[in-house]
């Protein structure tokens, strides 16, 4: 049995000298980076990828973080109540606070269409060890052609901790997007 690296490991490396040398990091076996990273500080960082199945050729998305610099990375749970999930936009303004964007596959009624799809957010407060859905409806009156732009969460910034803003993926012809704003209540 080979005990190397498979097709789709992804290659992890960080730098502690403004990138004059790199050192290797080391994902979970399986997982490949897609898209999305983020940083809340130098050694805190979460991103979006993908990891191998034993049940389809495609790589399941997934989440991982670090909390040594990128030396080793931990695969994040994603909640159960998240079928089919596609991220993607991350931004995590500290280390215990983190959100990914995309969409999930739970089908919703928009006008007189159905779409396939729907809205997806995922936020997690310690750190990655738990994610939660953050639900979304579809405004009554979204006419049903821009409608489709409540399909996904695209690319997601947050300022500061508890603050949000995000963008909806818009359909081809769609005179407009919806814009996500996400404020987290402070306990205290």
């Amino acid at each position: 049995m080979d005990s190397g690296p498979s097709a789709a490991d992804g290659i992890a490396a960080l730098t502690t000298d403004d990138g004059k040398h790199w050192s290797p990091g080391a994902f979970p076996r399986g997982f490949n980076v897609s898209l999305g990273l983020s940083c809340a500080d130098a050694l805190d960082c979460s991103v979006i990828g993908g990891i191998e199945s034993s049940t389809s050729p495609i790589l399941a998305p997934r989440l991982a973080s670090t909390t040594n610099g990128g030396e080793s990375w931990a695969l994040d749970p994603i909640p159960t109540d998240v079928p089919g999930p596609t991220f993607v936009g991350l931004s995590c303004p500290s280390a215990e606070e983190c959100w990914a964007s995309g969409s999930e596959s739970v089908s919703q009624q928009i006008g007189n269409t159905t779409d396939g799809d729907s809205s997806m957010l995922l936020g997690t407060t310690d750190g990655g060890a738990t994610w939660s859905k953050v639900t979304f409806s579809v405004p009554q009156n979204a006419p049903t052609y821009e409608g489709q732009s409540f399909q996904s969460i695209g690319l997601i910034s947050c300022a500061t901790e508890h603050v949000c803003v995000a963008v909806g993926s818009t359909a081809q012809g769609s005179r407009s997007a919806p814009v996500y704003t996400l404020v987290v209540p402070q306990s205290g």
